[in-house]
């Protein structure tokens, strides 16, 4: 073969390799999909707590599932499903719950999406049924397991503001229903 056509020889070889290597990193699952997906499990979550049915909720979590609070801390899983049992021992009653999913960071079978959360209930805290206004802006990552969306982690939370009957709190400090509006800074 000589010089002048083995150039255009290389570059065809350069490009379909370039082409298969390509073909490999494309995502498994369509975004629009996953969307869908994670929004009937946000949905099945909103309904149970209106249900007051937690092995619901705990049923979207992985096995090894583990969040990282506000200060750093890491909730390991058992931990994690602890909290949310509790929860529904103490609200009373949902009286609004929604997820908006922003962006989704899709690579294969592992999603991440940045979810604002607002929760509305009537509450047991400090002794009493309190009506508890909670908003809060985080990440999560979630992975398909089985044809399966499954919450495995939870970080990057920012609280938003945070009302007990109407009064602004501080959600990084126990409840303390005589504490002085909080303003933060």
């Amino acid at each position: 073969m000589s010089r002048s056509s083995l150039a255009p020889a290389l570059i065809l070889l350069v490009a379909c390799l370039l082409g298969a290597v390509g073909a490999k990193s494309k995502p498994t699952v369509k975004p629009k999909p996953v969307r869908a997906a994670l929004e009937r499990r946000y949905d099945q979550m909103r309904r149970a707590y209106f249900a007051r049915d937690s092995s619901a909720v705990l049923s979207t979590r992985s096995n090894d599932c583990f969040s990282i609070t506000p200060s750093g801390d890491t909730l390991t899983s058992e931990a994690i499903r602890t909290y949310i049992r509790a929860s529904f021992v103490q609200v009373d009653t949902t009286l609004a719950l929604e997820w908006q999913l922003g962006v989704i960071d899709l690579h294969g079978d592992t999603a991440t999406v940045e979810v604002d959360q607002h929760w509305l209930r009537r509450q047991l805290k400090g002794g009493a049924i309190r009506v508890v206004d909670t908003h809060a802006h985080q990440r999560e990552t979630w992975i398909r397991k089985n044809e399966q969306w499954f919450n495995w982690r939870v970080d990057h939370v920012r609280p938003g503001a945070w009302r007990v009957d109407g009064k602004r709190i501080d959600p990084s400090k126990p409840y303390d229903p005589s504490a002085p509006e909080y303003r933060p800074p």
